[in-house]
């Protein structure tokens, strides 16, 4: 188990996490979760801290149910040491968000931090864990949960309102220049 029990538990945390994000970008809050591990081997220290990750996000963003999920093990499909992890978030879309509200010129753009390089930044990880073969210090760091910005929308709206959030959007792979188009 190269990634230790923290790994497993903040990639589960990851997903939701991610997941949340996708879905509050458009308006909506999460209602359940499912989820999907493939593996070459089956090893019940994994899984258990993956599930782990994951009820622990579900709890601290909102109480909503993991509803579901799927363990596969496949030594045909998946290469040794390799994981497939997956998570599904269903959602509700809250109709006060984004009412009548049109994007202009003259608008307040706000960031909020990531905690590191997100579920999008696993391709960069994965290449550095094998060329360099970092420490578990290094390790931890790299894979700490995708930041959830549930709590600090939800904040934001007690503050100032609905009507305050003209629109939304979630940085991922194309950045921020793509993904705010």
């Amino acid at each position: 188990n190269e990634l230790g029990d923290l790994g497993y538990i903040n990639l589960g945390k990851d997903l939701v996490n991610h997941s949340i994000n996708d879905i509050l970008v458009q308006g909506a809050y999460p209602l359940c979760f499912l989820d999907y591990f493939g593996t070459p081997d089956l090893k019940i220290d994994e899984i258990t801290n993956f599930i782990k990750g994951i009820s622990e996000s579900c709890i601290e963003y909102g109480k909503f149910p993991l509803i579901g999920g799927e363990i596969a093990e496949m030594n045909s499909i998946y290469k040794e040491k390799k994981r497939d992890l997956v998570g599904c978030i269903i959602g509700y879309k809250d109709t006060q968000f984004f009412k009548n509200i049109t994007i202009e010129s003259g608008d307040i753009l706000l960031g909020f931090k990531s905690s590191g390089p997100h579920t999008n930044g696993y391709s960069l990880i994965n290449k550095i864990v094998e060329q360099h073969k970092p420490n578990k210090d290094i390790m931890n760091t790299l894979l700490e949960p995708h930041t959830c910005y549930l709590n600090i929308i939800k904040k934001f709206i007690e503050l100032y309102g609905y009507e305050s959030i003209k629109g939304m959007c979630h940085i991922t792979g194309g950045g921020l220049y793509n993904n705010l188009k």
